[in-house]
């Protein structure tokens, strides 16, 4: 089944005190805890600050990090290094795929040597091997809104999960003037709206009829959310979808 959510200021204040309640204490922990070892950490660094990316966050992960929860397969899709990718590794089979452009290479190893476990790729995604199934892949605040390439993912993805959970960024009336490394030259970039995100969507459940036989368009919405919500004109939804 596909469920999506628009993240909203109504829907982050619900998720809000319970998401704060839950998250902060381990953040906080975390915190000391790279600071001793040595670590940088800078999605650890956003969960601090930002308290929309804990309700998101909260909605994302809090089911797989509760004590109840079995331990599952997990791969996860730029991650970063924060408490979340932290606790996960201590609980479930978890793999990491970063590419890692906020940290360098050996702070990604101290965390692997304190866990006393191998478990992160350096890498592109479409670079890395899958390794059989695994039970559920995340991917939050990456796709489209800093990687582009959603369509191939999800055919890269599909065939090796029984569940993806997403956060999708998207954008209206908004360009970015960014620069091709390789030539030095400028490029102006148009990022994602709704209308790329219907398209998208609507080929995701004629692809998949069965896992997708529906979802509620009431979600696919744009509001400017700019200094009530984000700092930037950014949307997000929740994305989750089950194989049945």
């Amino acid at each position: 089944m596909l469920h999506l959510e628009h993240f909203s200021p109504a829907v982050f204040e619900s998720w809000r005190t319970d998401a704060d309640a839950w998250l902060v204490p381990l953040v906080q922990e975390s915190a000391a805890r790279f600071q001793t070892l040595g670590i940088q950490a800078v999605a650890n660094d956003w969960l601090l600050r930002q308290d929309w990316k804990r309700a998101l966050a909260y909605r994302l992960f809090h089911d797989l990090l509760s004590e109840a929860a079995p331990r599952r397969r997990i791969l996860e899709i730029g991650g970063g290094l924060s408490a979340v990718s932290e606790l996960l590794a201590r609980k479930h089979d978890y793999t990491l795929v970063e590419l890692a452009t906020h940290e360098t290479e050996d702070n990604y190893r101290k965390l692997e040597a304190q866990l006393g476990r191998s478990f992160i790729t350096l890498g592109d995604w479409s670079e890395a091997r899958l390794d059989g199934s695994y039970d559920v892949l995340i991917a939050n605040d990456l796709f489209p809104n800093v990687d582009q390439r959603l369509y191939a993912f999800m055919d890269w993805a599909w065939p090796h999960c029984r569940e993806i959970r997403m956060t999708l960024t998207y954008y209206e009336n908004t360009v970015w003037k960014v620069r091709r490394t390789t030539s030095n030259e400028f490029l102006t970039v148009c990022p994602w709206g709704l209308r790329e995100m219907r398209v998208f969507l609507d080929h995701l459940v004629a692809q998949h009829p069965q896992a997708c036989p529906n979802y509620d368009a009431r979600q696919l919405v744009y509001q400017d959310y700019e200094k009530v919500l984000f700092t930037n004109r950014r949307n997000v939804m929740y994305f989750r979808v089950t194989k049945v």
